[in-house]
């Protein structure tokens, strides 16, 4: 029943099981999804349904629907299945996956791995199968074998630079998979199935238990060991000094940044570990004050997440709230009504995709549209001439 059930509560874990919902098989493009309204499961239609179309939803959060064909793999294997929607088909090209064609008569286009047969890649030369014989969108010109070596090696690249800025508890395997979500609190990165804003998605419960059982067993034995050493230590936010170095070794400073994002400019046009990469930079740009680095790689997310999925995105309405927030926290500290102008735009972007979604009066939706009414305030009679019920109604 685990694998059937949804996570219901997440102060206190609990879980629920409902009879429709259970009956529902997943797919990496669903056409409806599934969430709470109190106690109740609400199901929505997210595109649309032809007569005798399966109803699906994904098992898979929103920002893991922008993961690659084998990462998704990777997480519905603890599903025991494996999924064939025409994202997952042999051969697709994965949106997910752009980097920039090596070929010097071009170097303009994106080429983008094709999705493998089946499974996921179990060293490093099953990647390059995944580039060989793949088409530029600019110079239509295929990718030889040695140009696949490259694609796959400049991967692998920016793999390792990602996993070095965020803490791993992923599996010993080889090939691509996927490093732990980006978090404003880099402790958080150790609870590898709780993405940003994934609230009310089926989550894999085994994994979320014993990360957390990790967590509780370091903090056990931090603490015992203070008290061994006659320390002073809080019953609560104990880290082990094991932890702490994992958290400390994932601070980069900006100028270690700005390299990792230019290695990304040079190389990759629409990848998801750039986007992981660059979901973390933004976080700690934030932190440190630097604002116009934070709305840089917020537009660039936003950029890869409309592109990467092919319907509504709650992973690029989350973007885009982010960089709404961010152009109102410039217009606040420089007085930029351009800013403030920039935020609308978003907030209004991302509050029509997630009505869309979940449906109106939904948490997500009504903390964008107190977002907007605050705004709009600042614009009141001056710019649209209205008051801001209308314009969150509009």
């Amino acid at each position: 029943w685990l694998f059937n059930s949804w996570d219901f509560s997440e102060t206190t874990r609990g879980f629920a099981t409902y009879f429709v919902s259970a009956f529902m098989s997943h797919s990496c493009y669903p056409n409806a999804v599934c969430h709470f309204d109190g106690a109740d499961n609400v199901l929505r239609c997210r595109r649309s349904i032809s007569v005798g179309d399966e109803v699906c939803i994904s098992y898979l959060a929103e920002d893991e629907l922008l993961q690659s064909s084998p990462n998704r793999r990777l997480w519905l294997d603890q599903y025991r299945f494996g999924c064939d929607c025409y994202r997952c088909s042999p051969g697709y090209e994965d949106l997910s996956r752009g980097l920039l064609c090596p070929k010097e008569s071009c170097g303009k286009g994106t080429v983008f791995a094709q999705t493998p047969a089946a499974g996921h890649g179990n060293d490093k030369s099953s990647l390059l199968e995944h580039w060989f014989g793949s088409t530029c969108s600019e110079c239509r010109q295929q990718i030889t074998n040695r140009e696949a070596r490259k694609l796959a090696s400049l991967e692998q690249t920016l793999q390792d630079m990602v996993g070095s800025c965020i803490e791993s508890l992923r599996p010993p395997r080889a090939g691509l998979e996927r490093p732990p979500p980006a978090s404003d609190d880099m402790v958080q990165a150790l609870v590898l199935a709780l993405p940003t804003r994934a609230r009310g998605t089926p989550q894999v419960k085994t994994r979320i238990m014993k990360i957390e059982d990790k967590d509780e067993k370091d903090e056990k034995a931090a603490k015992e060991e203070a008290e061994d050493n006659g320390d002073s230590v809080s019953h609560s936010g104990i880290m082990s000094k094991e932890r702490s170095r994992r958290v400390r070794r994932t601070r980069l400073s900006r100028e270690q940044m700005l390299a990792i994002e230019k290695f990304i400019d040079e190389h990759f046009t629409q990848h998801f570990l750039a986007d992981m990469a660059l979901e973390q930079f933004h976080s700690t740009h934030a932190k440190d004050g630097n604002f116009a680095d934070q709305r840089r790689l917020l537009q660039k997310m936003c950029r890869f997440r409309q592109a990467a999925y092919p319907g509504l995105s709650g992973a690029y309405a989350w973007a885009l709230e982010a960089l709404g927030d961010c152009h109102r926290t410039m217009g606040d500290l420089k007085g930029e009504r351009e800013s403030f102008s920039e935020a609308l735009s978003c907030y209004w972007d991302s509050q029509r995709i997630l009505r869309l979604i979940f449906g109106e009066g939904h948490t997500y939706v009504k903390e964008l549209e107190q977002k907007w009414a605050e705004l709009v305030r600042v614009f009141r009679g001056e710019i649209f001439g209205v008051g801001s019920s209308e314009l969150v109604r509009e």
